[in-house]
């Protein structure tokens, strides 16, 4: 098993802010009216990290599996054996500089 290699959030910063504002727009036009979240270590000054950028899109409970539907067009399905029914992970390892888990 390979070693990861951390980094410094902070070196990440400009490129993890411009993804999540990037994304943002994408996420409010698919899931108008949802919670959006930098989360993770990109979002912490001083931490280290594996250099992934996680955000958290929130939808109340009525509206997840519209969500659901509509990001698994958009983005890659993962960890689907964690899935529940209040919660589902996406993700993007190609289209941006630093991959991305929603």
């Amino acid at each position: 098993m390979a070693g990861i290699t951390l980094k410094s959030a902070e070196d990440l910063l400009p490129e993890a802010e411009r993804i999540v504002s990037c994304l943002s727009a994408q996420l409010q036009s698919l899931a108008p009216g949802a919670e959006i979240h930098h989360i993770g270590a990109t979002a912490i000054a001083g931490a280290l990290t594996k250099g992934d950028v996680d955000i958290l899109l929130r939808v109340s409970a009525p509206r997840f599996q519209a969500t659901v539907k509509v990001l698994s067009e958009h983005f890659a399905v993962k960890q689907a054996s964690n899935w529940t029914a209040e919660f589902a992970s996406f993700g993007d390892d190609i289209g941006y500089q630093l991959p991305v888990g929603i």
